[in-house]
């Protein structure tokens, strides 16, 4: 207990110090160095107060978790069937923040995509996505989701202040706002023909996926080839 005590102390000190010194600490590298001090990091007050500065791991940025309970529960976890697809031939990887694991969040991305599971991915590899290749963040949701969800990861991006593209690709927008269908610093694929300036009719299906209910590989290889020219 005195050893504890000891370390709180010294590294209390060291903290205030040399944040007297304006020094441009990097809270990673803080919390690191305070897990391996021996102080049981995380049941202390001073612990916690380093730790809820430190973003999480394996991210540039302080990342936002899925809004969609059921992909949050799959969170840094594997599964054989997701959504429509029951057929176990494809393996769903999920990231630490709920999402399909695909996107590289040390790296600022140029194109930011929300939308619904033909951007998740359905029934394909995540190699076969049409995002695969692009500089670009994939936030797509799928199995049992709203479009409000979809609203609501975009809102939480915002939050980032990163200066991206912004894309959102939807199966059914019927709930969508307005407001968002209608600004035009956002670019929409939607289902059907549109007369905005800001929406892009989405292509029929050349092939289907696995489960035979989604874009197969060819749709979407051919989807990415229309996307980067779109993109330019």
């Amino acid at each position: 207990m005195t050893i504890l005590i000891e370390q709180k102390i010294r590294w209390a000190k060291t903290y205030h110090m040399l944040e007297h010194r304006k020094h441009n600490i990097k809270e990673n590298t803080t919390l690191n160095r305070a897990q391996t001090s021996g102080s049981n990091f995380g049941s202390h007050n001073l612990d916690l107060l380093v730790k809820t500065q430190c973003p999480k791991k394996n991210s540039k940025f302080a990342m936002f978790d899925n809004p969609n309970k059921n992909m949050f529960l799959h969170r840094s976890s594997k599964i054989d069937a997701w959504g429509k697809d029951s057929t176990a031939l494809i393996e769903y990887e999920f990231d630490e923040y709920g999402f399909r694991k695909q996107n590289n969040y040390q790296k600022e991305p140029e194109h930011v995509f929300f939308g619904c599971s033909l951007l998740f991915g359905i029934g394909i590899e995540t190699k076969n996505i049409f995002t695969n290749g692009l500089n670009c963040w994939n936030f797509g949701l799928a199995g049992s989701y709203t479009e409000q969800e979809i609203i609501e990861c975009y809102k939480r991006f915002t939050e980032l202040q990163i200066k991206s593209n912004i894309i959102f690709v939807w199966r059914d927008f019927n709930s969508t706002p307005k407001h968002i269908l209608d600004n035009q610093e956002v670019h929409h694929f939607v289902p059907i023909n549109s007369k905005s300036k800001n929406h892009t009719r989405l292509m029929e299906n050349i092939d289907f996926d696995v489960s035979g209910t989604h874009w197969g590989i060819k749709t979407h290889t051919k989807f990415h080839k229309l996307l980067c020219n779109f993109l330019k």
